[in-house]
């Protein structure tokens, strides 16, 4: 069976990690080819992967691009197509008109209230007819898709994302408490409201501690010109695994969450999170249970939690041992793939 995964992105973010892992996995089973940018930081390991990559724009359609992958398809026999994210699915959702099985994953579901948001959303109402089988990362993405009416539930599965855990993991033996993020610097992350509550954090409590921001994106100098915080240090980009090793708490600002990479994979280092309530992260975090959740619009309220788990060793060990637990009953690579895998073997029978 050959496969054609298409992501518009190939820079650091959770769909392009997934679209990677994902083929690491299915590789050994299916002849994947993979459409996607070529200048991003994952496109090196994407093309080591692929049977074939295929280079394409970034975030951008291109009717050139489009008769390329067509052709692609009918010279290699691909039947089945997966796209990842919105611009990915313009070109899959047009490939249907041509005899291939498609399949979606949203990756995230935002409806902007704009007049370019009200057009994306009604195109993704006109794509449904033209996508065989939607893959949704969380029930709360399920929900939200439903809801809208950019998939049907018949049509929708639900796949958790999947991480690759470590087999030992240790507790760091930092002289100040550490708190770190790691995501793409846009608006979605909410790093101007992290800036906001930590610099409010700062002026009313005496704790040693440092807050770390890990990767880069579109509102970095914006960022950075705002930050006034002592604690904050911007890292750029770094390598995940090592940073994630060495924070006591994972903390996330998020506006709007698909399912995060990033805080599987501080769970799955039995690192406690502080992470907003959102859907996709209340998919993964238990209030109180594995980890705790706060409100974007009550500093209060994240203020309290921190200085709960920054006091208390005891309820951190606790809540990083079960989130540790739960990713490896739900959150595993393998799991993810295996079911990915049966819904093409499902598409290419039909």
């Amino acid at each position: 069976m050959n496969i054609l995964e298409i992501s518009v992105r190939s820079d650091i973010g959770g769909g392009p990690k997934h679209l990677l892992d994902l083929s690491v996995v299915n590789s050994a089973s299916v002849d994947i080819f993979i459409a996607a940018p070529s200048n991003g930081e994952y496109a090196s390991s994407l093309k080591q992967i692929a049977t074939e990559f295929i280079d394409i724009p970034f975030r951008k359609f291109s009717i050139i691009t489009f008769f390329k992958l067509l052709r692609i398809c009918k010279k290699n026999q691909i039947k089945v197509v997966h796209s990842h994210g919105r611009g990915a699915g313009f070109y899959s959702r047009l490939l249907k008109l041509f005899g291939l099985r498609v399949i979606h994953t949203f990756h995230g579901i935002h409806i902007e209230k704009s007049i370019a948001g009200r057009v994306k959303l009604l195109l993704d109402k006109v794509l449904v007819p033209l996508t065989d089988k939607f893959i949704c990362v969380s029930d709360s993405e399920k929900i939200n898709a439903i809801k809208h009416n950019v998939t049907t539930p018949s049509k929708t599965h639900v796949i958790h994302n999947g991480v690759i855990i470590p087999e030992s993991v240790s507790i760091p033996d930092n002289t100040e408490f550490v708190i770190g993020t790691l995501s793409r610097l846009n608006y979605q992350k909410g790093l101007d409201i992290l800036l906001d509550f930590i610099s409010q954090f700062e002026s009313k409590n005496d704790v040693n501690f440092k807050c770390l921001i890990a990767g880069s994106g579109e509102l970095e100098g914006e960022l950075k010109a705002k930050n006034t915080c002592k604690s904050v240090e911007f890292l750029g980009s770094v390598d995940g695994q090592d940073f994630l090793k060495g924070i006591d708490l994972y903390i996330s600002f998020a506006r709007w969450e698909g399912l995060p990479l990033a805080v599987i994979e501080a769970m799955s280092h039995t690192k406690p999170c502080l992470i907003s309530n959102v859907e996709g992260n209340t998919d993964l975090i238990t209030n109180g249970e594995d980890g705790y959740l706060f409100n974007l619009d009550s500093y209060s309220e994240f203020e309290k939690k921190l200085l709960e788990l920054i006091n208390n060793k005891e309820l951190q060990s606790k809540l990083g041992q079960n989130a540790r637990e739960k990713v490896i009953q739900s959150f595993s690579v393998d799991q993810m793939a295996k079911k990915t895998l049966s819904v093409y073997e499902e598409l290419n029978k039909e």
